[in-house]
């Protein structure tokens, strides 16, 4: 079985305690910029290119490519359908969004007196340019599932971490208690190292009466798995937001032959998760494990910390939990600050070769969590001839939390390596090679708490052991027919960031774009249509809680369909 075991397990432990994961960091370092309409339809392969606003991100030297000056902006249309794999059950969602590409000015500069070696013409820019749009919607559903969300919290609490937005609410919505028989456990399994002092509202502690005043005598106090059918899980996700970048750049044009350029960007990120976990008994209420003619047994269900539960008349009954729901919702909003660097060299008109170097971005984030619990108690009351079982509705808990924190980021560098060939006026291919080491992402607290600073670095620690390098290839062709009309097509394969033996490690994204464009005198308009292809596993939750539960992840897919149209002028 691949890694994803311990890594989730990490995961875990890292969001409560620092409220950071892995999967953010990554959010923060993909980037798949659109950008104008030409860039998209090229499979965003500009980075020798140049001569369009969106190739400044990628290769700052396009920039002096310009024999013009320009402005440019893009809307775009984008329709988002999502598709999730769980345990057999196909579910499906989709959303539609407006989002605004780019828009941005470019200023060329000559001498007086136009040269034919030496500096050719100067340039400068200013615009922004969206790399991410966070627009999503996920549906997930599963019937009969022999493990929790619950499971998690259990495990965190046992191994010591009782997150007040997480294990503490679930605990005071009485989905969580502590074992009472952790002491018989221990005594019991003196070789054990887990500890087994908490479980949750869908496990029970089994003991078998055998004594001759019909007290327990203790023969497994470790906590079961309740339900006999399961659970059944929905869980929704609606996500939104965007990252982009606001960039200042400059650059100039030697002899026709070098183009140099720079730009000094200030990333900006927004993004926001709302999440809905529900769970319910599969079958109900009379499908608990509780039945001493089905399991020669009896079965105790803890709430809270309740006591031992012995009713009058000998008989006997239990707490237990017919459904709750989960909500989380995240938001983060992070300001950045990096430098782009670029040379494209020409040794021939028709051959252009390029390369960039993107320092990494150093970002200040700022966090704010909201959690809540809706929780449905029962009791069932079992009598003297264990044949009527009497049902009582409890109550409906209702808990919420909230926390914010701050820290630092910082993604890793880029080095992005060019090439592209004219065919004269008739058209072009190019070609992208982008390097990035994601293991070399790292958070940083701006707490001066010792507990906090062991946190970031064990997090720091995960993400080295978590993701590895990526070879990421974008390729673009352009055909002319006309002296006004060009076609274009594009494609690009973006490498899983995790590592080999990491579930995630076949996570795989790909974009299909072609657009057409037509130029006029001193104004143009291009169009774009892109497809994104994702396929990629999402693990709801992790813990290695109770041995027989086996949790499996989520096969998603998404494909999000992107119309863009870029107006520009030049003068």
């Amino acid at each position: 079985m691949k890694r994803y075991i311990g890594a989730l397990a990490f995961l875990t432990a890292s969001l409560m305690v620092t409220g950071q994961t892995t999967e953010d960091a990554i959010r923060f370092t993909s980037s798949q910029p659109t950008g104008t309409a030409r860039s998209m339809s090229l499979g965003n392969a500009m980075g020798s290119l140049g001569g369009d606003y969106s190739s400044i991100g990628i290769n700052p030297a396009g920039i002096a490519v310009y024999r013009s000056s320009e402005f440019t902006f893009t809307p775009s249309f984008r329709f988002d359908r999502t598709e999730a794999d769980y345990y057999g059950m196909k579910t499906d969602d989709d959303r539609i969004t407006m989002p605004f590409q780019q828009i941005g000015f470019v200023g060329t500069y000559k001498p007086i007196r136009e040269a034919t070696s030496g500096i050719i013409s100067t340039h400068f820019a200013i615009g922004y340019n969206r790399n991410n749009t966070f627009s999503r919607k996920t549906y997930i559903n599963g019937l009969n599932i022999g493990s929790s969300l619950l499971d998690m919290f259990t495990h965190n609490a046992n191994m010591g971490r009782m997150d007040n937005l997480y294990e503490r609410l679930a605990y005071d919505a009485f989905l969580l208690d502590r074992n009472p028989y952790a002491s018989d456990v221990a005594s019991m399994f003196p070789n054990e190292s887990y500890p087994h002092n908490y479980l949750n509202a869908f496990e029970y502690n089994r003991f078998n009466v055998d004594d001759e005043n019909g007290f327990p005598s203790y023969d497994l106090a470790v906590p079961q798995w309740g339900p006999l059918d399961g659970i059944n899980q929905t869980r929704i996700l609606s996500e939104s937001g965007s990252s982009g970048e606001f960039n200042i750049a400059a650059g100039a044009n030697i002899s026709h032959t070098f183009y140099i350029g720079a730009s000094l960007g200030i990333p900006v990120f927004s993004y926001t998760r709302n999440m809905d976990h529900f769970e319910e008994v599969a079958g109900g209420r009379n499908n608990y494990a509780n039945f001493p003619e089905q399991l020669e047994g009896y079965y105790e269900y803890r709430w809270l910390e309740s006591e031992q539960l012995w009713l009058d008349n000998e008989e006997e009954g239990f707490f237990g939990l017919d459904n709750y729901t989960f909500r989380e919702r995240v938001t983060t909003r992070a300001t950045g600050i990096n430098l782009k660097t670029g040379i494209i060299y020409k040794p021939i008109n028709a051959l252009r070769i390029g390369a960039a170097f993107h320092t990494p971005t150093f970002f200040s984030v700022d966090n704010e969590y909201t959690t809540r619990i809706i929780a449905d108690q029962f009791l069932i009351d079992l009598s003297d001839d264990e044949e009527t079982y009497l049902f009582y509705d409890l109550d409906r808990f209702d808990e919420r939390r909230y926390a914010e924190n701050s820290y630092n980021f910082r993604t890793p560098f880029k080095a992005i390596g060019s090439v592209s060939y004219l065919f004269g006026t008739r058209g072009l291919i190019s070609m992208d090679y982008e390097y990035t080491d994601n293991s070399s992402m790292q958070y940083r607290s701006k707490s001066s708490s010792v507990a906090d600073k062991a946190a970031v670095s064990e997090l720091n620690n995960q993400i080295n052991n978590t993701f590895r390098a990526t070879h990421n290839l974008r390729f673009g062709a352009e055909f002319r027919p006309t002296e006004t009309v060009t076609l274009r097509g594009g494609f690009a394969n973006y490498q899983s960031p995790y590592q080999s033996d990491h579930f995630k490690s076949g996570d795989k994204t790909q974009t299909y774009s072609f657009g057409v464009g037509y130029r006029m005198q001193n104004m143009f308009v291009d169009v774009a249509y892109m497809m994104r292809y994702q396929k990629y596993m999402y693990s709801m939750y992790y813990a290695p809680h109770i041995e027989d539960e086996f949790q499996e992840p989520v096969s998603m897919k998404a494909n999000t369909h992107t119309l863009a149209v870029t107006l520009g002028w030049r003068f």
